[in-house]
């Protein structure tokens, strides 16, 4: 194939398969360049330390520092939204948005949340 047909199936591969959704559930930054959302159909990789990062990363909303929970120094969870482009098959956020914090016990009353 020629460079330019393959460059061209190439962004297929990685943008047309993309679902743009909004998914709300818990937030988490563990440890260093580690984030995921878990919300009501599972774990979606944010991004990994020193491996993938989903475009925007710098678009997440940190809550008021009475609704993060640190688990580990600087770093833990918190509730939240993310409008981002998505690999559903993958469970991989490609992009993301936009985000909004919310309070902690909107997550926690959240019947199709598990705990953080």
């Amino acid at each position: 194939m020629k460079p330019l047909v393959l460059a061209g199936l190439f962004l297929l591969s990685t943008t047309a398969f993309a679902d743009t959704e909004t998914r709300c559930g818990w937030i988490s930054n563990p440890t260093p360049g580690n984030y995921w959302i878990d919300d009501a159909d599972g774990r979606w990789i944010i991004g990994t330390q020193g491996g993938y990062q989903a475009e925007g990363i710098e678009n997440l909303a940190y809550p008021e520092d009475d609704q993060y929970v640190d688990t580990n120094g600087n770093y833990g969870y918190f509730c939240g939204c993310i409008t981002a482009s998505t690999r559903r098959h993958e469970m991989q956020v490609v992009s993301i948005k936009s985000s909004k914090s919310k309070r902690l016990k909107d997550c926690l009353k959240d019947p199709n949340l598990g705990k953080p």
